[in-house]
């Protein structure tokens, strides 16, 4: 192991936060170089203090693996949301599967979602996993998930998961995307 202070240390940053959530950081380089310290992003809402109602739910694939390989894994996965939405009490309102990530956007209560979600990727991961002989993690990270809590922004996050396939140029339409779906309008591409 390194002694602290050596050349192996060049540019890494300690970041020393106090207690309390009102004090300001202190930052320090360990580098000799005086490299620019990390800043750190703001951290992330507890899901505990997310209110029940309308979501938008995303998952990625761990360093960009291909999370759906085929019509059949994505035919697998939908089978899988279906049966999450009956045993979870979620409402689906808008899907798209890509192939790294998949988007919906849905309503549930906190403790309905999260359970959910521990359950569908679990599933859909072990399945994943079996098919391809592959081990370990399937996606890179928790899902995350995004309060909706006005209907303009309901709107524009289903036109943005709608999109999804246009922006990457895999479609001239979002209604030409066979793996997209929506209980409202798709949007003029």
């Amino acid at each position: 192991m390194p002694r602290s202070g050596g050349p192996e240390l060049q540019g890494l940053t300690l970041v020393l936060r106090r207690r309390h959530e009102c004090a300001p950081k202190e930052e320090r380089t360990l580098s000799r170089l005086g490299a620019t310290p990390y800043r750190r992003c703001m951290a992330r809402v507890l899901r505990s203090t997310l209110p029940d109602g309308y979501f938008h739910v995303f998952t990625r694939g761990v360093a960009s693996t291909d999370i759906f390989r085929d019509d059949e894994d994505r035919a697998s996965f939908l089978a899988l949301l279906i049966q999450a939405t009956r045993r979870y009490g979620w409402e689906l309102h808008t899907l798209c599967l890509m192939t790294t990530h998949y988007h919906f956007v849905l309503e549930s209560t906190r403790a309905h979602l999260s359970a959910g979600m521990q359950w569908l990727n679990g599933v859909y991961a072990q399945g994943f996993n079996r098919r391809y002989g592959r081990r370990g993690h399937l996606f890179g990270a928790r899902y995350g998930s995004r309060a909706i809590e006005t209907e303009e922004y309901f709107e524009e996050v289903c036109e943005y998961v709608l999109l999804n396939p246009v922006r990457a140029g895999l479609c001239a339409s979002a209604s030409h995307w066979p793996w997209n779906a929506t209980r409202h309008d798709f949007p003029d591409a």
